[in-house]
C-alpha cells in the first residue's frame, strides 16, 4: 500500500497545494482592502432621515378603497423629492404620485437623475442601460438599470427598474474583493455558497492527505529508530556473489533496513534514489529465506525477479541472518578515481565520454553492467553544456537561462559502452544524454548526473564505482535482437561487440531508433560490423519529412518481419532492450502483442 499511498499523496499535495495557494492569496487580498472602500462608502450620498411627509398627500384609506383589487402591498416614499406610493402586485411594483395619484413611469433621464442622487463622487454618469441580471447585484431579483461613473474607482450605481431605489453601488474594489471571495470559497458560478461540492471535496481531499502522510510517515519508522543502536540485538548480513562465495559479513541492527545497514557499515549498494524505493538499483537476492514481497517491490521489480527471490534493499528490514546475494564482488564498492581522456558528441543531447581509470581495475566490467559516477557539489553555466558540440552541428533548444547547481552530492549510474576486462589499461566508456529538465509539457530541474558530465573537459577528475547491475548476454546460440533508442545503445553496443567476439555464428539483429534529427551513436560502426560480418544485421531509424517520429511499435513489427523472412523462429529469439520508460513500454507491448513471452525478454530502462 506505501507506493499507492505515496503517490496519492504527491497528487492531492500538488492539488490541494495550489487550492492552499489560493486560499492564502484570497484570503490576504480580502484583508488588505479597505472595508470602506470596499463598500462604496465615500462615493454613496448620505440618506435624508426624517422628511416631513407632505399634508397634501392622498389619504391611505381612499387610496386602499381605489387601488386594483391585485395590490398586495402599499407603501410611502419619496422620488427625487417628490411623495410617491409603491403600489406591489403580483405582477411588479408601480409608482403613482402621492398627491396627484398619476403613475409615474421610470425612463432613462430619471434614472440617470436618480443614479446622480444616490452618487456622491465627482465622476460623470454614463448612460443609463437596462439590465435582466447582473452578478454585481446577485441577490436582486428583477431588471436593473446600470449607470457608471468615470472616477478613479470605477463606480457603478444599479437602481431597480420597477421603484427606482438604489440596489448595489460597486467599484473596482468590491470587484477585486469578490473575485478573491469567489477563488476563498470556491463558488465559480453563483458565488454564494460556502457549502459548494468543490470546497467539500477539498475538504475531504486534505483529510485524506493528512491521513496519508501520517501513514507514510508512521510507515517511514521502524523500531530501531527509538533505540540507541548500541542496545539493538545485531544480526549477521552475510554478502556472497552469484556463485555463492562469501564476499563480506556485516552486522546489522534489528529493524534497521538492509541498504542503510550496508552502508554504515562502508558498503554501497547502487542506488540512484538514496533508499527512497524509487530507483529499482539496490536489489539484492535473498538465499536463506522466503520474504513476503511489498508493494514497493512489486513496484520495481518484475514478477520474475520476485519469484527468484530479488527485493529491494531498501525497502528490507533485517528481522534475523540473513544471506543475500549482490550479484558482484567487493571491489564493486570500492570508489575508484580516473580522469576523463575524451569526449565525444552525438548531437547536442547525447555524448561519449571516455573515462581512464588511475589504477588498472581488479575484475572484469561486462558489457550491459554500468557504474556509479560520484556527483559532487557543482555549479555550470549553459556555455559549460554547449562546450564541444560544434563538431556535429545544432544546438541545444532548451531555454537554459540560470546555472545548473547541486548542493548535495548524490550517485548517478551510467551503463558501459564496451566490457572491460581484467586489469587492463582500456578505458571506461559511457554513453551519457543530458536531461535538459522540461519537455512534453512539463517543466523540472535538469539532470544533476548528466548536467555534471556534460561539463567535464578531457584531463577533469571522476570518482565511480562498481560494476553492478545483471544486464547480461546469455550463454546461449538463440538470436540475438537488440532494441535501443538514444543512451539505450551504449550497453547495447558491449553487448553486440561482445557477443560477435564471442560466437560470430550467432544471428544479430540491432534496432536503433532515433526520436530527435540527431546522429545515431556508434552509427558508422555498426554499419562497418554489419559489412564484416554476415550474421550482424543493422537497422537504423531515423527522422523523415514524412515521420517526424519514427513509431516504435511499427518499426518492431518491420523487424519481426525480417525475421520470419529468413526463417527466424521469433519465439526462439532473446530480445534486448534498452532506452528510456517510454521506449522500454512501447517496444514490451508490442513484442508481447506478438506472443513474445517475458522469458525472452530482457531490459535496462534507466528509469532514474
Amino acid at each position: 500500500m506505501t507506493p499507492l499511498f505515496r503517490k496519492l499523496h504527491k497528487w492531492l499535495g500538488l492539488i490541494i497545494g495550489i487550492q492552499f495557494v489560493l486560499w492564502l492569496a484570497s484570503g490576504l487580498t480580502m484583508s488588505l482592502l479597505d472595508p470602506d472602500l470596499v463598500d462604496a462608502k465615500n462615493t454613496r450620498a448620505k440618506v435624508v432621515e426624517g422628511q416631513q411627509w407632505t399634508e397634501s398627500a392622498a389619504d391611505y384609506d381612499a387610496l386602499f378603497a381605489d387601488a386594483p383589487a391585485d395590490v398586495t402591498a402599499i407603501r410611502s416614499g419619496w422620488l427625487l423629492g417628490r411623495p410617491v406610493f409603491h403600489l406591489t402586485s403580483p405582477h411588479g411594483t408601480d409608482i403613482v404620485d402621492a398627491r396627484t395619484m398619476e403613475r409615474i413611469v421610470l425612463d432613462s433621464p430619471q434614472i440617470s437623475r436618480l443614479a446622480k442622487s444616490y452618487y456622491a463622487g465627482n465622476g460623470v454618469a454614463a448612460s443609463p442601460r437596462l439590465l435582466d441580471h447582473t452578478g454585481e447585484a446577485r441577490d436582486f431579483d428583477g431588471k436593473l438599470w446600470r449607470v457608471d461613473f468615470n472616477d478613479e474607482n470605477d463606480t457603478t450605481v444599479y437602481v431597480a427598474a420597477d421603484t427606482g431605489e438604489l440596489v448595489e453601488m460597486r467599484n473596482k474594489s468590491w470587484r477585486l474583493f469578490d473575485l478573491a471571495w469567489m477563488f476563498h470559497i470556491m463558488d465559480y458560478t453563483n458565488r454564494v455558497n460556502f457549502n459548494n461540492p468543490l470546497i467539500v471535496a477539498s475538504g475531504l481531499s486534505s483529510l485524506m492527505l493528512s491521513l496519508f502522510g501520517f501513514w507514510l510517515l508512521f510507515a517511514s519508522f521502524r523500531f530501531a529508530d527509538f533505540v540507541p543502536s548500541r542496545f539493538l540485538r545485531k544480526h549477521s548480513v552475510k554478502l556472497v556473489d552469484p556463485s555463492g562465495l562469501a564476499l563480506k559479513e556485516v552486522p546489522v541492527p534489528r529493524g534497521e533496513d538492509v541498504f542503510s545497514g550496508l552502508r554504515q557499515a562502508g558498503v554501497e549498494l547502487p542506488s540512484n534514489c538514496g533508499g527512497g524505493q524509487s530507483c529499482g538499483l539496490c536489489a539484492v537476492r535473498v538465499r536463506n529465506q522466503q520474504i513476503p514481497a511489498t508493494a514497493a517491490d512489486r513496484a520495481m521489480l518484475s514478477a520474475e525477479e520476485i519469484r527468484s527471490g530479488y527485493r529491494l534493499a531498501c525497502n528490507l528490514p533485517v528481522k534475523r541472518d540473513l544471506c543475500i546475494e549482490v550479484g558482484t564482488s567487493s571491489e564493486a564498492w570500492a570508489v575508484r578515481t580516473g580522469v576523463v581522456s575524451s569526449v565525444r558528441s552525438y548531437g547536442p543531447y547525447l555524448r561519449e565520454l571516455s573515462i581512464r581509470p588511475d589504477e588498472p581495475l581488479a575484475e572484469d566490467y561486462p558489457a550491459g553492467s554500468f557504474v556509479q559516477v560520484s556527483v559532487p557539489e557543482f555549479d555550470c553555466q549553459r556555455g559549460d553544456l554547449w562546450r564541444g558540440i560544434d563538431d556535429v552541428g545544432g544546438g541545444m533548444d532548451s531555454d537554459l537561462k540560470s546555472p545548473i547547481s547541486n548542493r548535495l552530492q548524490v550517485r548517478r549510474s551510467y551503463s558501459l559502452c564496451e566490457e572491460v576486462k581484467l586489469r587492463s589499461d582500456r578505458e571506461i566508456r559511457l554513453l551519457v544524454r543530458w536531461s535538459p529538465g522540461s519537455g512534453n509539457g512539463k517543466v523540472t530541474r535538469p539532470g544533476k548526473g548528466s548536467s555534471y558530465l556534460f561539463a567535464r573537459r578531457p584531463g577533469d577528475a571522476i570518482e565511480f564505482t562498481g560494476p553492478f547491475g545483471n544486464f547480461r548476454l546469455k550463454p546461449t546460440d538463440a538470436p540475438k535482437v537488440f532494441l535501443g533508442s538514444g543512451a539505450g545503445m551504449g550497453p547495447l553496443r558491449a553487448m553486440a561487440l561482445e557477443q560477435c567476439g564471442r560466437n560470430a555464428d550467432v544471428n544479430c539483429f540491432m534496432l536503433s531508433v532515433s526520436h530527435r534529427k540527431e546522429p545515431l551513436p556508434f552509427h558508422e560502426e555498426f554499419l562497418s560490423l554489419a559489412d564484416r560480418s554476415g550474421k550482424f544485421t543493422y537497422l537504423p531509424t531515423v527522422p523523415t519529412a514524412e515521420e517526424p517520429d519514427p513509431v516504435v511499435a511499427k518499426q518492431i513489427r518491420k523487424l519481426l518481419a525480417l525475421l520470419r523472412s529468413q526463417n527466424l523462429d521469433i519465439h526462439r529469439c532473446e530480445y534486448y532492450l534498452c532506452g528510456g520508460p517510454r521506449f522500454i513500454r512501447e517496444a514490451r507491448m508490442t513484442l508481447q502483442t506478438a506472443g513474445i513471452s517475458d522469458a525472452q525478454l530482457s531490459q535496462d530502462d534507466f528509469l532514474v
